[in-house]
């Protein structure tokens, strides 16, 4: 199958208005490029030159009003299959705030960003009692990770959570494509991989290389790495547009990024990679 003709969805998408919420990331002048609005229409625009039919949101800002915008636009457009969204998991009203957020439209899980919190809070209590509400609400886990603290931490934590709760982990962990990445990312990306419950996204990729000058053989290590471990069955494509476009990269350059490195596989594999595992993991009305 044809590079960008492979149909897709697309598992990590963000959206953006820079007035409508007081963002601390992206920043004006470090992430000056994508500091500004980023709405369906403009995703639809790049998506057209793509496979992409789908899309699932996820959370950037850390709000349930975010959330609740994420899930209006589900409403409102059609590629938007499903939102990743924020619930405060340190609450023990939780249960409730899902519920709420559920009836609004399809949120298929959540997310936190750990850069905005302590280290550790993948370790505490009422984070493990979390997941368990997680489970019971059919909702997943997005696990965006990438200092060794955090990757310790997200250690320990997989560990403790229900074996029943599906947990994705963003951007492969991060590995660094500028420089190499650590042998730790290495062995950690293996631990992970041994708990079935735990897929990864092939996501994320371009803004972890040399945003000047990066190439598809930079980033080769790292999925070969993943899809050892993983397997073809445990592992989804994502854009982690418009982020990406730090790397100087729209959202067809990304697709390509990854068709082209694993094109070697075959059109059966391809389709769960790109899009069949998706739909399960999340529970898509596809």
């Amino acid at each position: 199958m044809e590079g960008n003709a492979i149909r897709s969805i697309d598992t990590h998408v963000h959206m953006i208005e820079i007035s409508k919420f007081p963002y601390k990331w992206p920043r004006p002048v470090e992430e000056a490029a994508i500091y500004g609005d980023f709405l369906p229409k403009d995703y639809e625009i790049e998506r057209s030159q793509t496979g992409i039919q789908y899309a699932v949101l996820v959370e950037a800002f850390e709000s349930v009003e975010e959330t609740e915008w994420f899930l209006t636009m589900e409403r409102e457009n059609e590629f938007i299959k499903g939102v990743v969204g924020y619930a405060d998991m340190n609450s023990d009203d939780l249960p409730d705030q899902i519920i709420r957020l559920k009836k609004l439209g399809k949120l298929v899980g959540l997310r936190k960003i750990l850069d905005f919190s302590e280290d550790t809070w993948l370790e505490r209590d009422d984070v493990i009692k979390s997941m368990h509400v997680l489970t019971k609400h059919n909702l997943t886990f997005d696990l965006l990770i990438k200092s060794r603290s955090q990757f310790e931490a997200a250690k320990k934590f997989l560990k403790q959570i229900p074996s029943t709760l599906k947990v994705v982990v963003d951007h492969l962990g991060k590995p660094d494509a500028k420089h190499g990445a650590c042998e730790e990312w290495f062995t950690d990306i293996e631990e992970f991989a041994s708990y079935k419950n735990v897929y990864c996204k092939l996501s994320g990729m371009v803004t972890e290389g040399d945003w000047e000058s990066w190439k598809d053989e930079d980033f080769r290590p790292h999925v070969e790495h993943v899809m050892k471990l993983f397997g073809v069955d445990r592992v989804m494509f994502g854009s982690d547009w418009p982020v990406c476009k730090l790397a100087h990269t729209q959202l067809p350059g990304v697709h390509h990024l990854l068709t082209h490195l694993l094109q070697q596989y075959s059109d059966d594999d391809q389709h769960k990679i790109f899009y069949s595992n998706a739909a399960q993991f999340y529970g898509l009305d596809v």
